[in-house]
């Protein structure tokens, strides 16, 4: 008689702790999207606009995802053809959304560079207490359009993503430290085309600055004129080549590949003249024996800055190409 007791008591007690868990349980929104068009993509500026149709399936009928919804990493953002609607017993809820959409773009291994393209919604009045997002992976997908606006890159991957964000704050609940929000993001991966021939055409005038430069060293040192031209020659070739890269090439603060490529050639180049300046003090002493020498260093300076400026190239390009 006690067991019996102790166990409807046990079952009294907990029954209505069981039902309050799965009454608080967030709902779940099941949200989609359809990329129609990405247009005006600069990577100097870090934006690009796009048109992406948006929509959400769920219960409760007291969401307005017209109102509550926040594109996040953007400009301007504006919502167009909406409507809700039931569709087999569920809120269906559609929108276009109109997007001017700020990025943040990494040039450090241009013309090697990848780039993702990130797009994110939230809710701006709801959090994960109240539903979390769940992706519609099967019906959100990428028009093909978008494959023809992007004749400079090829879209490696599209990720839809539903996650949360979490906020250090309450925003003033008194009841609660942070704050966690559901969010549901899309991600395109691009990568760059042709990126070997934009290579060859960017530095093209560095290494001819390089081969007229290191021509020097086949030159007698007592020819002076000629032989310290043909440097500075070079060096304000490649000093001219680099400011048509970045004129090119959208500006960042961080160091980019060719960037590296150029400084290897001006510190080469600078070597060059420094080597030759020392040849000449050989030569002009007159003696066989140091001329000998002199002519001894040019030639082997000749081979060694072109084993050292190939293997720089080489290294820096295979560092920084993504294979």
């Amino acid at each position: 008689m006690r067991k019996f007791l102790l166990i409807i008591t046990t079952f009294l007690f907990w029954t209505p702790h069981l039902l309050s868990a799965q009454t608080n349980s967030p709902d779940t929104v099941l949200v989609g999207a359809y990329v129609s068009s990405l247009h005006d993509f600069d990577i100097a500026s870090n934006s690009i606009n796009a048109d992406i149709h948006l929509w959400c399936l769920y219960d409760e009928e007291n969401y307005s995802f017209e109102n509550e919804l926040e594109c996040l990493y953007c400009n301007e953002f504006n919502l167009t053809g909406t409507s809700v609607e039931v569709l087999n017993g569920k809120q269906w809820f559609y929108t276009k959304a109109t997007i001017d959409s700020r990025q943040k773009y990494l040039t450090s291994s241009f013309p090697f560079d990848t780039q993702k393209i990130v797009f994110g919604f939230e809710s701006s009045e709801y959090t994960t207490d109240d539903f979390v997002f769940k992706s519609d992976v099967a019906g959100s997908k990428l028009d093909s359009i978008v494959l023809s606006q992007f004749d400079e890159w090829e879209i490696e991957n599209i990720e839809f993503r539903s996650s949360a964000t979490n906020y250090n704050t309450s925003f003033g609940d008194m009841e609660s430290s942070l704050t966690t929000v559901p969010k549901f993001e899309i991600i395109i991966s691009i990568k760059r085309l042709s990126s070997w021939l934009i290579l060859f055409k960017l530095i093209t005038g560095i290494i001819v600055a390089f081969l007229i430069s290191s021509c020097v060293f086949w030159i007698k040192p007592v020819n002076t004129d000629p032989r310290f031209g043909l440097c500075v020659g070079g060096l304000f070739a490649a000093i001219g080549n680099k400011y048509i890269v970045e004129s090119i090439v959208p500006s960042t603060n961080e160091l980019t590949l060719l960037d590296y490529l150029h400084n290897i050639t001006f510190i080469i180049i600078f070597l060059i003249i420094i080597t030759s300046v020392f040849s000449l003090f050989l030569y002009e002493k007159g003696d066989e024996k140091s001329q000998k020498i002199s002519g001894i260093i040019d030639k082997l300076s000749f081979f060694l800055f072109v084993f050292v400026y190939v293997f720089s190239f080489s290294y820096l390009i295979n560092s920084h190409y993504q294979f």
